[in-house]
């Protein structure tokens, strides 16, 4: 009965290091994917994308990453394409303008300041907005 008894012991032992060691694959394989999907991103790889393979909290925080990743992508974009363009605006400045053209553009609302603040600190909303008024600006002349 006493060796019985042990034999139990020794396979319900088993059994339970097997199943701790099945869920803490489970729980960390997603985690190490997640930490390897940030790292990508912080590296400045923001078109990488992580597929979402579960509904659980894994899942939504696959897809929540995904979503940052997008928006930053985005925002990227937006940035460098006001960049391209200031830096476009500035060399046809430089190129072309003359004293009569500035004080035209002066008289139309035109502001020929520079940018005071820096271009990491501009929202994308923002970046629209001047894009926007840029197409504007372009359609007058």
């Amino acid at each position: 009965l006493l060796v019985g008894n042990l034999i139990a012991m020794l396979i319900a032992l088993c059994m339970a290091t097997a199943v701790a060691a099945w869920l803490a694959r489970k729980v960390t394989l997603p985690l190490t994917e997640l930490r390897d999907f940030v790292r990508r991103i912080e590296r400045g790889n923001l078109s990488s994308r992580l597929e979402v393979k579960s509904n659980d909290e894994f899942g939504e925080l696959t897809h929540a990453i995904n979503q940052m990743a997008e928006g930053l992508e985005e925002r990227e974009s937006l940035k460098g394409a006001l960049v391209d363009y200031f830096r476009s605006q500035a060399a046809d400045t430089k190129l072309k303008r003359t004293e009569g053209e500035q004080t035209e553009n002066l008289n139309r609302g035109i502001s020929t300041r520079p940018l005071l603040c820096p271009v990491d600190e501009v929202d994308c909303d923002s970046v629209r907005l001047v894009i926007d008024q840029a197409n504007e600006v372009k359609e007058w002349g």
